[in-house]
């Protein structure tokens, strides 16, 4: 898609500058085959030397960054950048100016989450401006930064995310009517199951970017924090630091390991039928390296029911990889800057438990 765009863009920019296309159809042709010829199966160095040069050529500003592979962090990976620098037009507006140009608003916070704040607020007072005959309370939560007595306690950079994964429970049993109770009844099937899966504690699992997280933030949290932060290193004290992080700190909780959360049960149409079938789902976010094969095999243990099956959505798959290093040039760069324009703040490297971008169907 971002290459589409890309090229949309481009054809839009040249559309009227009088381009040879059939001229540039043979110089791309003989770059595709230039770089076809270059060996890259085991760096990518000669691939990037290559389009520096060509760059460099045209006049065209670029920079190489190396990062470390994921896989072995001994191998370096370059990686290139270039810039054609414009003449500042699209970027004249303050980053609080709110400056409306036509149907575009400029200003930091108008896509992410300005826009749905003013949305919900404006909700509110439409309902309490309209009297709004309301059965329940509305409630309308806006919640601030990370920040104690006005002071702003950290900096995140995020440096991998943990993957979604839906799973269903499908629980078969004998259908019947409800004056004659059966032990194969799928909803009593599928409500153990459920409870399984939700008592269920997978593994504690650090990577780098977790096990600094805690490091660092023990270093800005309160003595009690701090010393849960730490114990999550002690073998003798980790289980119950981790149950006091489930129940008062989910989030902690679920960067700690794999986390399961049963959201949806369909069964039965009425009151007196034993349904043949009950379902659960279950919104799983899985550590970003994860073996998901693996994964719900100890599902199938722990719910050890061959009443119930556990049946991956295969609707949405993402494509899984270790976190990025925390000692490559990106991270350095951007924890510099944050240094920078917040001294004395520390920055925490962040796995986030929510997933960023497009989820493809798997096989596009």
């Amino acid at each position: 898609m971002m290459r589409v765009l890309i090229f949309l863009a481009l054809a839009g920019c040249l559309r009227a500058q009088g381009i040879d296309w059939a001229k540039v159809d043979a110089e791309t042709l003989k770059h595709f085959s230039a770089l076809i010829q270059l060996n890259s199966s085991e760096s990518e160095k000669l691939l990037v030397n290559y389009i520096k040069g060509l760059l460099d050529k045209q006049g065209i500003e670029s920079k190489i960054f190396t990062m470390e592979n994921f896989v072995d962090p001994a191998i370096l990976q370059p990686n290139l950048v270039a810039r054609i620098r414009g003449n500042g037009k699209k970027w004249n507006h303050g980053p609080f100016s709110a400056h409306r140009d036509g149907s575009h608003i400029y200003g930091r916070g108008t896509l992410d989450d300005k826009d749905n704040l003013a949305a919900a607020m404006l909700s509110m007072v439409l309902l309490k401006r309209q009297k709004a005959a309301l059965d329940g309370d509305v409630i309308f939560m806006a919640e601030a930064p990370v920040r104690t007595d006005g002071k702003l306690r950290f900096v995140s950079i995020e440096t991998t995310e943990k993957l979604p994964l839906t799973v269903r429970l499908v629980a078969s049993g004998t259908a019947g009517h409800g004056l004659v109770p059966l032990r194969s009844n799928a909803v009593v099937h599928i409500a153990k199951a459920v409870g399984k899966a939700a008592d269920w504690t997978p593994p504690i699992r650090m990577n780098d970017t977790t096990r600094t997280n805690l490091e660092r933030l023990a270093t800005v949290s309160t003595p009690e924090k701090r010393e849960r932060h730490n114990g999550l290193f002690d073998p003798e004290k980790s289980d119950v630091i981790q149950e006091y992080l489930a129940v008062n700190e989910p989030f902690l909780n679920s960067i700690l390991r794999n986390s399961i959360s049963p959201n949806i049960i369909k069964a039965g149409f009425r009151r007196n039928v034993i349904p043949s079938e009950a379902e659960a789902t279950l919104d799983i976010r899985v550590l970003p390296d994860e073996d998901i094969p693996k994964f719900l095999d100890m599902l199938r243990s722990v719910i050890n029911d061959p009443a119930v099956k556990v049946v991956r959505d295969m609707s949405y798959v993402r494509p899984g990889a270790a976190p990025s290093s925390l000692n490559n040039e990106a991270f350095r760069t951007i924890e510099a800057m944050a240094k920078k324009h917040y001294p004395g703040v520390p920055t925490l490297p962040l796995m986030q438990t929510g997933a960023n971008g497009y989820v493809f169907p798997e096989g596009q």
